[in-house]
């Protein structure tokens, strides 16, 4: 039989008996709660090794949405950047920028 539980449920960022552990590589400043961060003391225009990147992946899942201020990159780099999550698209109807993959909102 399912059982549904009423009333308000508890916010986490993480799963149920996972815990928060501490990043090495750059800060985190959360914005809320429960979701959004804004990383520091990182370079996106570098290339991101392996344990680099796995600690970036690890803070995207633990708070969801991330930020990185004041990035001086070009598109190829947010492009490079962008596809270590997986494949890029490209979106059908709003102007790309200078790199197909790459949409400029003004």
């Amino acid at each position: 039989m399912l059982r549904i539980e009423a009333g308000p449920r508890p916010l986490r960022r993480l799963p149920d008996g996972v815990e928060p552990e501490p990043y090495t590589r750059f800060t985190v400043t959360p914005l809320s709660p429960t979701i959004g961060a804004e990383i520091g003391g990182l370079a996106l225009a570098e290339p991101l090794d392996d344990d680099l990147f796995g600690e970036l992946d690890r803070a995207l899942l633990e708070w969801k949405v991330l930020f990185f201020r004041d990035q001086p990159i070009s598109s190829e780099q947010h492009r490079a950047f962008a596809a270590r999550w997986g494949e890029l698209e490209r979106h059908p109807f709003i102007p790309q920028g200078e790199v197909p993959e790459i949409a400029r909102f003004d």
